[in-house]
């Protein structure tokens, strides 16, 4: 009897090989929340074909230990252009019947690094340009909160206070 295909699903990233050193990360205390022990070992037992995953929001497509492990976030354009090379965004075929079975693994920025290069936990310095996008970040969230400070202190000024996106104005005391 032929072995069906198994694709086992979660959002959890199983494990931590699954995300860039914590010093490559846009966001370092992603690891936190990533890796989990108790799936990690119900996929080893269950020994799926592939295992498909989310959370994270970085592409991957990389096989460990015998199982093919993805996570294909759509995303925007720009954001997948930076993270691989497949030319057409969306959907991400992993089985097509029709086409003998399994589909090739697809290119990603940190599938086609971590088959190139080990894990080398012992550095720690950033490369530069994780540092550069960084404090292009922190400027535009320094701007983004100056802004908004200074949009609060016109609405104050002007009498009207802000809730969410609504402006509701001050009409003096309510009466019940």
């Amino acid at each position: 009897a032929c072995r069906p295909f198994i694709v086992s699903l979660s959002h959890m990233v199983p494990r931590q090989e699954l995300v860039p050193e914590k010093r490559m990360l846009m966001q370092p205390s992603l690891h936190r929340v990533c890796g989990s022990d108790p799936l990690e070992r119900q996929i080893r037992k269950l020994m799926p074909d592939v295992h498909a995953f989310g959370h994270t929001h970085l592409n991957i497509d990389l096989t460990l230990d015998g199982i093919r492990y993805v996570q294909w976030p759509l995303g925007t354009p720009r954001e997948q252009k930076a993270q691989t090379r497949v030319s057409s965004f969306g959907l991400m075929c992993i089985y097509d019947g029709s086409n003998g079975g399994e589909t090739p693994q697809h290119w990603t920025h940190w599938g086609r690094h971590y088959e190139e290069f080990e894990r080398d936990l012992s550095k720690v310095e950033r490369p530069p340009y994780v540092t550069r996008i960084q404090e292009s970040f922190a400027g535009a969230a320094k701007m983004a909160r100056s802004t908004w400070a200074h949009e609060q202190s016109l609405q104050h000024a002007e009498g009207a206070s802000s809730v969410g996106t609504s402006k509701i104005l001050r009409r003096g005391p309510s009466v019940l």
